[in-house]
């Protein structure tokens, strides 16, 4: 559906003192930015404040095999930029807009358009990111002060249409992408690990060794570099996973015990070398599952894992148990690796709560530890969506029937091992939110704030809450023109995301090693184009169009470089060469009839002979012209033939008596550009008593050097 962008404008009125009184400044300029085309819209609308914008497409190509990438080639977008100044100028990827509208074509999913005001307002530079097919519009329905600052990492998808693309972004406050992949795999977790690099989890071909899942390493820039499976297990899972800072990795799986037929979840680590220095697995823990026929037989369906305690311990929360587990990753206080220290929840928690009205967790998601110790968790709450009954425990009988719980929220805990206690200190439970599967929870220190991802519950995709419970942040998906629902996102992670991508630049004009004449008049031609997440800010220290340099002859360079908001920089230098200056003078001599003799006839005698026949007494001009031929700007001198007591000759040039001089052969004609002509004129003036028949001939030559083309003679036979 196409949608048109409303062009709005921020003014702010200035009031500039004088000894007068107040005198209102001028207004900034207005400015307006519009996407459109065939199935192309765009969000969020133009605002004077907002720098990046997206493009939202219907044409995709669907591949047949689902981990690859969803296709998205070959978009037509037309942006249409004007600016109320006048004599501002709108730059669309680099070069300056002969109209109010430039259709691009060939535009892929990924793509930046870079649009750029320059005005009397100034330098607005905006980005327009080209979203894959299918991507929803999302809508920052709270956006106050505070927002903690970085990108949002999502893995949407659209949970009751299996044939939509799944879709993964990093987001900015406004819902417009740094990065985008789309593919028809169930790829989830889109982070940022501990050791610098951007992961997410895709499925592997199954095969006889190997099921589940691996995790893809992406550079900074967002290139794959490595994928990473846990070490002689069969089902690596992608639920969660972390990429240490000392290169060592903890991975979640869920393998089949091939002594009870059930599916452990299993928690393993490994070194920078690749062995396994931890390996724990759930299998003592089945008969306290809450969902007996949950997907099978996967009764505890581990869904996130974190180093606690600085590195004692490991924090992992299991659906299936509706509990979350602290368990000993090294020796200390006297427990062993694999012991479990406490467990928050379930049917056997260890931990009676405190000022807890819902009395623990519930089928919940994303544990994490707080820098002070507390334990905060995405508490998704149950009523038995997969047909096994709700998930809840009652912990006065957590050995009885099971509650059905329909509220989400997030809980926070301090947990007191000497009372074995679980105190609730902190909670976020807007009534009637539920999401029953998914979600995640994630603390910002800096602020005291809690990123909230909402899954299930489509009121939200991402939220953001202070320290009140007051959300200053709301992120909201629309919902799908294929099959009116919304999409959803497996987890909403913020994190710091560099741009550390360079600005392409693409010289056309002038090529690498290009030949010119003298003066020959060349324009560049270059484009720049960005992506990471900065925006293009320079493209040239010149637009395209601006003449190249052909005035001296020899090498030249002709450097590019374009510049985004993080600093990264490219650079590209054409070298070409200028020839020779080349002297060409051509002078001609105009006919009785009114044509001209002796154009393009170089050297320095003339070859034709102009005759004019003048009765006696009377009174003729002759008009020769001076043309420069050659390739540069030039004064030519000139000479003529002198006139006698019979016959007298007198030279003008624009009015003026110039006689005495082209006699000489002194005379300079002014500098004339490669292609101009300047007309001198002869006057002739014969006596009376002048022999019928006389002859008279006169020459005027023009020269600029001594080679055989740098002179030309015009002559002129008067009888």
């Amino acid at each position: 559906m196409l949608k048109t962008v409303l062009a709005a404008a921020l003014v702010v009125s200035v009031l500039v003192t004088t000894p007068a009184g107040p005198v209102a400044a001028a207004k900034p300029p207005t400015h307006v930015l519009q996407v459109s085309g065939t199935g192309v819209g765009s969000y969020p609308a133009y605002d004077a404040s907002i720098r990046r914008y997206a493009a939202t497409t219907t044409q995709a190509t669907y591949p047949s095999n689902a981990s690859d990438p969803v296709a998205n080639t070959g978009a037509t977008v037309t942006v249409t930029a004007t600016t109320s100044d006048a004599s501002g100028v709108v730059l669309v990827n680099g070069v300056p807009t002969s109209s109010d509208s430039v259709t691009l074509t060939g535009v892929d999913a990924g793509d930046e358009i870079s649009v750029v005001f320059e005005d009397s307002g100034g330098r607005e530079a905006n980005a327009v990111y080209v979203l894959p097919a299918d991507f929803p519009t999302l809508t920052a329905t709270v956006k106050k002060p505070g927002i903690t600052p970085g990108l949002v990492g999502l893995t949407m998808f659209e949970f009751q249409d299996p044939a939509m693309p799944r879709l993964q972004a990093m987001v900015d406050v406004n819902g417009v992408p740094a990065w985008t992949r789309a593919s028809m795999a169930t790829d989830i977790d889109l982070k940022r690990q501990p050791n610098g690099s951007y992961t997410y989890a895709r499925p592997v071909t199954p095969g006889p060794t190997q099921t589940g899942s691996e995790i893809v390493e992406l550079d900074a820039a967002f290139q794959e570099v490595a994928t990473h499976r846990a070490t002689g297990l069969v089902d690596t899972d992608n639920h969660d996973s972390i990429l240490a800072a000392d290169g060592s990795k903890v991975f979640v799986s869920y393998e089949v015990n091939a002594g009870t037929g059930r599916t452990d979840s299993v928690i393993q680590e490994v070194n920078a070398e690749g062995d396994v220095v931890f390996q724990w697995d759930s299998a003592d823990l089945a008969t306290e599952t809450v969902t007996p026929n949950q997907l099978g037989t996967d009764y505890a369906h581990i869904n996130s894992i974190e180093i606690a305690n600085g590195g004692e311990d490991f924090l992992a929360s299991f659906r299936g148990l509706s509990a979350v587990l602290l368990i000993a990753r090294q020796a200390h206080d006297g427990f062993q690796p694999g012991d479990i220290v406490w467990k928050l929840g379930g049917r056997d928690s260890s931990l009676t709560f405190v000022d807890d009205a819902l009395q623990g967790p519930c089928a919940q998601h994303s544990a994490r530890q707080l820098p002070d110790g507390d334990i905060m968790i995405f508490d998704n709450g149950s009523v038995g969506v997969l047909g096994d009954g709700p998930n809840c425990v009652d912990q006065t009988d957590p050995t009885g029937a099971l509650e059905a719980r329909a509220q989400s929220r997030v809980s926070v805990y301090h947990v007191d091992t000497s009372a074995d206690t679980a105190t609730l200190v902190r909670e976020y439970a807007p009534a009637g939110w539920f999401s029953w599967f998914m979600g995640s929870a994630q603390y910002f220190p800096a602020n005291d704030h809690i990123l909230v991802g909402w899954a299930a519950e489509t009121r939200a995709l991402a939220e953001e809450v202070d320290a009140a419970g007051e959300p200053v942040w709301r992120l909201v998906a629309s919902k799908t023109a294929a099959n009116n629902q919304t999409y959803i996102s497996y987890r909403a992670t913020k994190f710091d995301a560099p741009d550390a991508i360079d600005p392409a630049v693409t010289v056309s004009v002038p090529t690498e090693g290009a030949s010119y004449e003298h003066g020959q008049v060349v324009r560049a031609d270059f484009t720049c184009t960005d992506n990471g997440g900065s925006t293009l800010q320079t493209c040239g220290d010149e637009h395209p169009g601006t003449r190249l340099d052909t005035t001296t002859p020899g090498p030249h360079t002709y450097t590019v470089e374009a510049t985004d908001g993080a600093g990264n920089t490219t650079t590209v230098v054409r070298h070409y060469t200028v020839g020779p200056v080349v002297h060409r003078p051509d002078m001609s001599v105009r006919r009785p009839d009114g044509t001209w003799l002796g154009a393009r006839d170089y050297g320095p005698l003339p070859d034709q002979t102009a005759t004019w026949r003048i009765r006696r007494g009377s009174v003729q001009t002759i008009r020769f012209a001076i043309t420069n031929r050659g390739n540069a700007a030039e004064r030519f001198t000139v000479d003529g033939t002198a006139g006698n007591g019979s016959v007298r000759a007198t030279y003008w040039f624009e009015g003026r008596d110039v006689t005495r001089r082209v006699v000489d052969g002194t005379w300079r004609a002014p500098s004339a550009e490669p292609g101009q002509r300047q007309v001198l004129v002869l006057e002739i003036r014969v006596k009376g008593s002048v022999a019928v028949g006389l002859e008279r001939r006169f020459t005027v030559r023009s020269a600029a050097g001594n080679g055989p083309t740098d002179r030309s003679a015009a002559l002129v036979r008067v009888r």
